[in-house]
């Protein structure tokens, strides 16, 4: 027996479900019928244009509808996904496209400045078809509606379709050296996923009505919920890009009954002034992941939304969700800040130095593995790369420390790496400090974590300037301005004369920073 794919899944339900409403967008819906009939449309578009399975094909874009209809319809043919992030700068995407060979760009309107950039890089001359979502700019791309309503509804034969070992999807995450990586992961990582997902939060249902604040090229938004959930046959609420006051909306409207998304998401929810205005009495499971989050937080989550327990979601790009808290287990309700018990399908160890398994209850440290079927394939032209992060056992090495109390609970303590994660995006310090360093007041620097209310962590640059000279964070960032996202500058920097401690080697010793700026204060 052929094990096919994860692309069908729409396909199924709308058989079974065709009346249910699967999407919301901005207001407009969809049932699991007209949802499919679309992703259809898209199919036969895609095949028009020659794509095959293998193919790579990347899409730059805020959540919408068309979105999801890419991810389905590339699913069915065996197509590549490559989500990118839309907070990146064109010199960046440039690497991405081109590590992927990509051959197809699909983009929203927003985003068309950026795909202008783009296309003047004479690499992207293997990008064949731009196809805009919305009115295009540039008037040789094709608009997304154009494109397929000729298209038949009805599903295309598909003569070599997708396994569960083919590879699904592209995403790209960062090393703890802040190496640009493609995680390559197969539609059986989606389809354990949901299942592993499923077991683990009795939210997750039919009758789920989930509010989507995430973005879709980040795997939390793409695969913790959105996939069991579809899987399901529940309906999903999304918009373009999030807002407290809009999820608040959402979920009176709708009588959204799980919300989902990072923590300072979830802050920002909650210390809304206008909250207590609306009905949240539908809600019956919060779920976040992303990064540590604050006691003090989950427990006013917990109070707003009435609910016994805060979901946690703990993963990679590379694995999905491994371990998880939710409110459905008794024992799970009394171990706030935990994030929670191995799920159902895999296994997961907390190993020493000496790679041992470290003893429940023992408060030992140890390192974050899992082996199962959620493991991506590899790191896109990476092979060395690869067997550093999984062992020859199959174990995938997280770089997450963690202890393991008396009832197998796990708690992360630290990351082994100096990358920090604000507002649930991971930061990786050492890319941003190789482009700050050029500017000419700067002789060195060095980027550490410092909490954070609203964003978790934030950047503290520490700056020894050039002899004579001083530095503001406004120049700064005029500096590095369309060379690096926004979003992962420091937010915050101390100008000083006194040497950065570093190795014999050239090492910055970040720990004594740390202690110096952030734990003495």
């Amino acid at each position: 027996m052929r094990e096919l794919g994860i692309g069908n899944w729409v396909t199924r339900r709308s058989q079974y479900t065709p009346e249910r409403t699967a999407i919301i967008f901005e207001g407009k819906e969809w049932t699991y019928k007209q949802y499919s009939e679309r992703i259809n449309q898209l199919e036969n578009g895609l095949l028009s244009l020659g794509l095959k399975k293998g193919d790579r094909l990347a899409i730059l874009s805020f959540n919408c509808n068309q979105f999801l209809e890419l991810y389905w319809a590339c699913a069915k043919i065996g197509i590549v996904l490559v989500p990118l992030n839309f907070r990146l700068v064109s010199r960046e995407l440039e690497y991405f496209l081109k590590e992927c060979e990509v051959k197809c760009l699909f983009y929203g309107s927003d985003h068309s400045l950026v795909v202008k950039e783009l296309k003047d890089f004479p690499s992207m001359k293997i990008i064949q078809t731009y196809v805009c979502i919305g009115k295009p700019e540039m008037g040789e791309d094709i608009e997304y509606e154009t494109f397929i309503k000729d298209f038949s509804t009805h599903e295309p034969e598909i003569v070599d379709p997708p396994t569960l070992e083919d590879p699904q999807i592209i995403m790209f995450t960062s090393g703890t050296t802040g190496t640009q990586k493609g995680a390559i992961l197969p539609h059986r990582k989606t389809l354990w996923n949901a299942i592993n997902n499923e077991m683990s939060f009795d939210a997750l249902g039919q009758n789920t009505r989930y509010l989507l604040n995430l973005p879709l090229f980040h795997s939390g938004g793409m695969f913790i919920a959105t996939m069991p959930v579809t899987h399901r046959g529940g309906m999903i609420v999304i918009h373009k890009s999030f807002n407290p006051k809009l999820a608040l909306e959402d979920i009176e409207k709708y009588k959204i009954n799980l919300v989902g998304g990072v923590p300072t998401m979830m802050y920002l929810i909650i210390e809304d002034p206008d909250f207590n205005k609306y009905d949240v009495s539908s809600v019956t499971s919060v779920a976040i992941g992303g990064q540590i989050t604050p006691l003090s937080l989950l427990e006013k989550i917990k109070g707003k939304f009435k609910v016994p327990a805060v979901g946690q979601a703990f993963g990679c790009t590379e694995t999905s969700t491994i371990i998880s808290l939710t409110q459905d287990r008794p024992l799970d309700t009394k171990k706030t800040g935990s994030i929670g018990l191995p799920l159902f399908h895999g296994e997961v160890k907390v190993i020493n130095d000496k790679g041992l398994e470290v003893e429940w209850g023992s408060g030992e440290i140890g390192e974050i593995c899992y082996r199962g079927p959620m493991n991506m394939l590899g790191y896109l032209n990476m092979p060395d790369k690869t067997r550093e992060a999984i062992d020859p056992d199959g174990w995938f090495h997280f770089g997450d420390m963690a202890t393991i109390d008396e009832d197998g609970y796990i708690y992360v303590v630290d990351r082994k790496s100096d990358m920090y994660i604000s507002g649930g995006e991971n930061i990786y310090p050492r890319e941003v400090e190789n482009i700050l360093i050029d500017h000419p007041k700067i002789a060195n620097i060095a980027i550490i974590p410092t909490p954070d209310k609203k964003w978790g962590e934030v950047g503290l640059a520490i700056i020894n300037p050039v002899a004579g000279k001083t530095l503001t964070l406004e120049e700064l960032l005029e500096f590095s301005q369309g060379i690096i996202a926004k979003y992962k500058l420091p937010k915050e920097i101390i100008v000083t004369d006194t040497p950065i401690p570093m190795t014999v080697t050239g090492k910055i010793l970040k720990h004594k920073l740390i202690d110096e700026y952030v734990t003495k204060g």
